[in-house]
Parts: C-alpha cells; sequence; structure tokens
C-alpha cells in the first residue's frame, strides 16, 4: 500500500518492483529463446524428413545412402540400383516384385505365397506402383473379357 503512494510521490520505483519487472523481462527473453530454439528444431526435422523420402526408393522401399544405391549410381534417380538397369531406368513391376519376394523369402524364410502378399502391400503404397496397380487391373479384366 505505502509502495503505490511512494512510487507516485517520488516518481521512482521501489526494489520489489524492479525486481518484479527484471524477473518479468527474464521470462519474456527466455520464452523468446524456446520459441526460437522450437522453431530451430522443427526445422531441422522437416529436413530430415523430406531427406529420408529422397533416400528411400519410390519403387521398393529401399534404403539409399550411397550414390551406388542408386539407380544409374546417379543420386538423382528416385529408383535403386535394384529397381533399375545399368542405365538407371526402372525395371518392369513383375521383375520388381519378383526380385523382392525372392529378397523376402531369403530375409524371413517364409513361404512364396506369404512373401507375395508382402511385396504386393509394400508396391501398393510405392510412388512407382500406386498408379500402375489400377492399370494393371485393367489390362488384368481386359484379358478375362
Amino acid at each position: 500500500m505505502f509502495e503505490k503512494f511512494f512510487k507516485k510521490e517520488s516518481g521512482k520505483k521501489t526494489s520489489s518492483e524492479q525486481n518484479r519487472e527484471t524477473s518479468s523481462e527474464k521470462e519474456q527473453e527466455k520464452s523468446k529463446a524456446d520459441e526460437k530454439k522450437e522453431r530451430g528444431i522443427k526445422a531441422k526435422e522437416g529436413q530430415k524428413k523430406s531427406k529420408i523420402k529422397e533416400e528411400i526408393c519410390q519403387s521398393c522401399g529401399r534404403p539409399m545412402k550411397k550414390p551406388e544405391d542408386h539407380g544409374g549410381g546417379d543420386i538423382n534417380n528416385p529408383y535403386c540400383s535394384e529397381c533399375t538397369d545399368e542405365q538407371g531406368h526402372l525395371k518392369p513391376r513383375d521383375v520388381v516384385k519378383k526380385n523382392l519376394i525372392d529378397y523376402y523369402i531369403s530375409l524371413k524364410q517364409c513361404s512364396w505365397d506369404e512373401a507375395e502378399t508382402v511385396v504386393e502391400e509394400i508396391l501398393k503404397r510405392m510412388p512407382a506402383w500406386k498408379n500402375k496397380e489400377n492399370e494393371v487391373k485393367k489390362e488384368n479384366n481386359e484379358e478375362e473379357e
């Protein structure tokens, strides 16, 4: 009560008011620093995500860590060396599928049917084959008719 009176009278701030303002300023500075740090972390996470996406084969999902892992040795090729020919061109879907099935069987020691089911689910989600899935179904339906 007296602090307010003295403040008005003298125009000076009391020591408790100065302490409150100082701690308030520190909290604001800390809050700003935390906010900047959080934005920096989110930006880095975004960079990591995009980098990871570029390093995954868009045909089979295999990681591509070295230039020779990319089709044709070209780091700009979105497909791995297993899914492409020597020039880096994507192999036909049935060839990629068979290679993946063989790989999965050797890895998991499972049956052809089990491996084929898993591989089909993987290929459905891959950008290289998403639209082609519908084309294959159309071709199969036309052959049956």
